[in-house]
C-alpha cells in the first residue's frame, strides 16, 4: 500500500477514473495505491475534498487499512473540520480514515484546533485503538494543555488517543514556551510508553542557545490516565473532599519556571471530563461534580515537563 497525493493531472501511473476532488484547481487529493507483491498496480483512489487533502502514513489490519494524513477541506469524503476550509495560514487538521480492502471508504475522522495541526506517525493498541503523535499550534476544539503563550504561533508535540472508529478519548500536549518540532524519531515500547526525538526552541530547557532548534530526546509513558515525562523538581497536588458529593477542591503548588500548568480530570474510561487553566503557581480550585456519575474520578496536574496525579471518589 503506498499513500501520498496527487494533483489529478494524470500521466504517469495515475488513473484518471481516481475519484479526484477538484479537477484543475491546484488543489491535491489524498491519494491511495494498492500494490501487488512484484509492484503492480492492483487499484488506486483518491480521498479528499474541494482542497488540500494529503496521506502520510498507513497501517494494515485484517480488514482494512487505517490512513493518516491532513485536511483543509470540509467536503467530500471529509468532514468535522475545525478552520474555516481551504485556509492554507492554518493548515488545517490531522484527518484519519479508515478503508476496506478494496478501498472503499468505512470512517473518517478530523482532529484538532483552530491552528495548524499535524501528524505523521500512528500506531495501533492492544484495544483496538490508535495513537497519533504530531504536532498543534491549537488549545481549542480537540487540543487542551498547549504550553505557548499563544495560541497559532508556536507548536506542542501533540499525542491523541483515538478507539477503533476514530473517536478521540483523550489527548496530550507536551511542550515548552518556544517551538517543539516532531520529527519522524518516534518509537512505540508499548500501548502507553513512546521515545520521541524531537526539536525545540524552548530556553526553559536549557536546550536552546542559537539561531536553530536542538534535539530533544524524551520517554513518554502513561499514569493511567495520559502520557508524561518523569524529571526532576516538586508540583503537589491535593483534593478533598474524598469522597466529594458535590465540589471537589484542588490545592496545588508547583515551581515558578514551569510557566503554565493545567489539571485533567478523566473518567474511570479514560475520557477527559474537565480541564483547568492554572494562572498561579500555588493556589486552590473548585469543581462542581453534583451532575458527574458516581465512580473514580482521575486527576493530573501537569506542567512544562512535571506532572502529579490521583483520584478520587465521586458518591450521591
Amino acid at each position: 500500500m503506498v499513500v501520498g497525493e496527487t494533483d489529478g493531472r494524470g500521466g504517469g501511473n495515475y488513473d484518471s477514473t481516481c475519484n479526484f476532488h477538484n479537477p484543475g484547481s491546484g488543489w491535491v487529493d489524498a491519494w491511495v495505491v494498492k500494490l501487488d507483491s512484484v509492484g503492480n498496480i492492483e487499484w488506486q483512489q483518491c480521498y479528499g475534498g474541494t482542497y488540500h487533502d494529503f496521506a502520510d502514513n498507513v497501517i494494515e489490519l485484517v480488514d482494512g487499512y487505517v490512513i493518516l494524513g491532513s485536511t483543509m477541506s470540509n467536503d467530500g469524503d471529509v468532514s468535522g473540520l475545525h478552520d474555516p476550509p481551504g485556509n492554507s495560514e492554518n493548515n488545517g487538521d490531522i484527518w484519519v480514515f479508515k478503508i476496506d480492502k478494496t478501498g472503499n471508504l468505512l470512517w473518517q475522522q478530523c482532529l484538532g484546533g483552530t491552528y495548524d495541526d499535524f501528524a505523521r506517525n500512528i500506531f495501533t493498541t492492544s484495544d483496538g485503538g490508535f495513537m497519533i503523535t504530531g504536532t498543534t499550534e491549537s488549545d481549542d476544539g480537540d487540543v487542551t494543555g498547549n504550553h505557548d503563550l499563544v495560541e497559532g504561533w508556536f507548536g506542542d508535540i501533540w499525542f491523541a488517543k483515538i478507539d477503533s472508529t476514530g473517536n478521540l478519548l483523550w489527548q496530550y500536549c507536551y511542550g515548552d514556551i518556544g517551538q517543539e518540532y516532531l520529527y519522524r524519531g518516534v518509537v512505540q515500547k508499548s500501548d502507553w510508553d513512546y521515545v520521541v526525538s524531537m526539536g525545540t526552541t524552548s530556553d526553559d530547557w536549557q536546550c536552546y542557545n542559537t539561531a536553530m532548534p536542538d534535539v530533544r530526546v524524551v520517554e513518554l509513558y502513561d499514569s493511567t490516565v495520559g502520557i508524561w515525562e518523569t524529571a526532576a523538581g516538586k508540583v503537589g497536588v491535593e483534593v478533598y473532599p474524598n469522597p466529594a458529593t458535590n465540589r471537589v477542591t484542588f490545592e496545588y503548588q508547583y515551581p515558578e519556571q514551569d510557566g503554565k500548568a493545567t489539571i485533567s480530570i478523566h473518567n474511570a474510561q479514560g475520557r477527559l471530563v474537565s480541564s483547568i487553566k492554572l494562572n498561579n503557581t500555588k493556589g486552590t480550585k473548585t469543581v462542581n461534580v453534583e451532575s458527574w456519575e458516581n465512580g473514580i474520578y482521575f486527576y493530573s496536574l501537569t506542567t512544562g515537563s512535571r506532572m502529579k496525579s490521583g483520584k478520587f471518589l465521586k458518591i450521591n
